[in-house]
């Protein structure tokens, strides 16, 4: 299998922990995503998209709630290193809690989570002591 590799920043949290941070690009603008192996879908700040936002139908759970308004969004282009996505559906979500969180740490921003929905389809290998991120490219979209 032939794989991508992208380069990952830590931001340390405290003493004890760690989240991992890799660069994407969002209809040709780039922001940061958290890397979060515990969330099982891709998610992108609301307040990243200039459109009106329709609600889906079910709420989202976690990231530090019990309920959060969902929203559905299609990527037109949605790129991770060499991996590039078509018109592939994320959800958005008020991440303002997080944005605030890596802003006290004087953190790199970031605008969204890579979730399990990629992690897990596109056999991903997280390489710590490297600070890597690797993506299968073998797959078809």
């Amino acid at each position: 299998m032939k794989y991508c590799t992208v380069k990952l920043e830590k931001v340390i949290i405290d003493e004890s922990g760690c989240h991992l941070v890799l660069p994407a690009f969002v209809n040709f603008k780039k922001l940061h995503l958290v890397l979060d192996t515990g969330a099982s879908r891709t998610v992108i700040h609301a307040g990243f998209f200039d459109k009106n936002l329709v609600p889906e139908e079910e709420y989202s759970i976690g990231l530090g709630s019990n309920s959060l308004e969902s929203y559905q969004v299609d990527l037109e282009d949605f790129r991770i290193g060499e991996l590039v996505f078509k018109e592939y559906k994320v959800a958005a979500l008020d991440l303002n809690n997080v944005i605030e969180t890596y802003q006290k740490l004087d953190a790199i921003p970031v605008l969204g989570v890579l979730g399990g929905d990629i992690l897990e389809k596109y056999y991903s290998i997280i390489d710590y002591k490297n600070l890597e991120l690797k993506l299968c490219l073998s797959l078809n979209n």
